[in-house]
């Protein structure tokens, strides 16, 4: 009866208007020019590494991992990550997870015979933020990444993947498993409340989509028959791996050189709605089409922590 009652409170407590917001009134401020959408993709890039992630690169320790707010998160107002098309968020704007990680430059290096288009092609512009839902010490290790990708005179593209929302235990290895931008509906209680949460503005809670990156290249040239998969995997290569007792994890990848493989990416056109756990089934026949590389060592900076901003796309 408990556990009833208790997700009932959680179901009321996410009943909010989606408009509602609780940061109000900080000043706007932008390091981005009036003409930064029209600007090429390097140079977009080179503009938030430079006057965002490095010039408040933190200098004097890392800042402590937060819990997770429940009642932050269900008066957060999720609309904006799900429209907001900017690379930077408002100056108001506060993450109610995953609020403290770093950031690095990667690309996607694209197999020769990737059956799919557009970005997918390759993506020498990018941006990488790893992070954790909340501080580990509070909950389990739950790893997750955003990644960006920049195409000339246009909006960026977007994912997000993780393991599973009620994340890997204790194992501290951030590798210690894949992520993917499909991940199953779980019915712990901490899972069915962010699951609820995100309902409010998405079908799919638990799903985001590609779709955007097949329809053009990274020089904003269009691709006239698109083609895109519905899942991504995200695969660590062997060579990564981190010590799998309690430790800080940032320290782990401002430790990687620029050049390293991070990640061999898989991809599948099949459409699921997995529960519990991963459909390992649909996982073995997805396609190789790429890996992760950094090209640059990563960084964690006030900038890569409040304002670098990173769409979520509905899956429709």
């Amino acid at each position: 009866m408990r556990t009833i009652a208790l997700i009932a409170a959680l179901t009321a407590a996410v009943a909010i208007p989606v408009g509602l917001s609780l940061e109000q009134g900080a000043k706007e401020s932008t390091i981005l020019p009036e003409n930064y959408e029209a600007l090429n993709g390097d140079e977009k890039l080179n503009r938030l590494w430079q006057d965002g992630i490095i010039a408040s690169e933190y200098k004097a320790g890392l800042p402590t991992l937060k819990s997770v707010s429940p009642f932050k998160l269900a008066f957060h107002m999720l609309s904006k990550k799900m429209e907001r098309p900017m690379d930077e968020a408002e100056a108001s704007y506060d993450k109610p997870i995953h609020k403290h990680g770093v950031v690095a430059k990667v690309a996607f290096v694209a197999t020769q015979d990737s059956p799919y288009t557009g970005l997918f092609e390759g993506a020498s512009q990018g941006l990488l933020r790893v992070s954790v839902t909340g501080d580990p010490a509070s909950m389990t290790f739950a790893p997750g990444i955003a990644l960006k990708f920049f195409r000339d005179g246009m909006v960026s593209q977007n994912v997000s993947a993780l393991y599973k929302l009620s994340g890997q235990g204790e194992n501290h290895n951030f590798f210690a498993n894949e992520l993917s931008n499909v991940i199953p509906l779980e019915f712990d209680i901490a899972s069915i409340f962010s699951s609820l949460v995100f309902k409010r503005v998405a079908k799919y809670p638990t799903q985001i989509s590609v779709d955007g990156f097949a329809d053009y290249d990274e020089h904003g040239d269009q691709v006239f028959e698109p083609r895109q998969p519905r899942q991504l995997y995200f695969s660590p290569v062997e060579e990564m791996r981190f010590d799998e007792t309690a430790h800080d994890f940032r320290q782990d990848f401002m430790d990687i050189p620029s050049g390293t493989t991070l990640y061999r990416v898989y991809a599948s056109e099949e459409k699921g709605l997995d529960t519990s756990e991963i459909d390992w089934e649909r996982r073995k026949k997805a396609l190789f089409i790429g890996t992760i590389e950094t090209r640059s060592r990563f960084i964690a900076s006030e900038y890569g922590d409040r304002r670098l901003f990173f769409k979520h796309n509905r899956m429709l």
